[in-house]
């Protein structure tokens, strides 16, 4: 399936984390499924955890707690 894209879909996440690296992962890959949500039409489904993972060069626990946070927020369903 093909899935909506962001600009630059082969970056890593790291590269969007500031030098200090205070900021989480998982946040900075929510962060980044939240605006890729935004250009989304409702009921379109996600890649998989693994393809996810590959996709931001983070281990699948990252993306599980990306996922779980923006569920606990609404911005998902199961």
């Amino acid at each position: 399936m093909d899935y909506p894209q962001e600009q630059d879909p082969g970056a890593p996440v790291r590269g969007g984390v500031p030098e200090h690296g205070r900021v989480p992962k998982y946040y900075a890959v929510k962060a980044r499924l939240s605006a890729l949500l935004d250009t989304w039409e409702g009921g379109t489904p996600l890649p998989t955890e693994r393809e996810l993972a590959a996709r931001y060069e983070v281990a699948r626990e990252t993306v599980r707690q990306a996922l779980r946070e923006l569920l606990l927020e609404g911005r998902l369903r199961r």
